[in-house]
């Protein structure tokens, strides 16, 4: 199943806040910028945990935050909207600025989208995840579908390796299958 984006609401140009950040997302580490004018006023890193971005982001006026999408920025997202904050979910697969650029790194990525969200936040193509309970029921699915597959995998890689000895296993489900192997395995 292919899966969709939906792009986000629009956004009004009179609640713009004062400032914007641009927050490149790492699996341990992530790099910010903070823009006020146009003029870099703050760079930095910051840990990817709850706790960090909560210490840091917690209590601070209201920001315009831009972070590309990926597998961090969902509860990211939700975690800095639930802070009071404006954040904007960029598609990263849809701003060459970021994805082409020859001087790709963390620190240049957060200054890039930093700048793109406060000139204008349309550039970034934003997108708007799925709410937290849609992402536990996705997350079930594949919780399940996982074993399944792998189930599969180790029934189809048995019956090659009997077929590669000479042997065959008999048709039956992977329920009966532990009871038939013993027997059709060629010595």
């Amino acid at each position: 199943m292919k899966k969709v984006s939906k792009p986000m609401r629009k956004m009004e140009a009179t609640n713009k806040p004062e400032m914007t950040l641009g927050l490149d997302m790492g699996d341990r580490y992530s790099h910010y910028c903070l823009l006020r004018d146009g003029e870099a006023i703050e760079e930095g890193r910051i840990q990817s945990t709850e706790a960090a971005l909560r210490r840091h982001f917690e209590g601070e006026p209201c920001l315009r935050i831009a972070l590309e999408c990926g597998i961090h920025s969902p509860w990211v997202g939700r975690l800095l909207t639930a802070l009071g904050h404006q954040v904007i979910v960029a598609n990263a697969r849809k701003i060459p600025a970021i994805t082409d650029s020859e001087s790709k790194n963390d620190r240049n990525d957060a200054e890039k989208l930093a700048r793109i969200a406060a000139y204008d936040p349309k550039l970034l193509s934003p997108l708007e995840h799925r709410s937290f309970e849609r992402q536990l029921d996705l997350n079930l699915v594949h919780a399940r579908a996982t074993p399944v597959r792998a189930r599969t995998m180790i029934v189809n890689a048995l019956r090659g390796l009997i077929k590669s000895a000479g042997g065959r296993l008999p048709a039956c489900s992977t329920e009966s299958l532990p009871i038939w192997v013993g027997a059709a395995i060629p010595p």
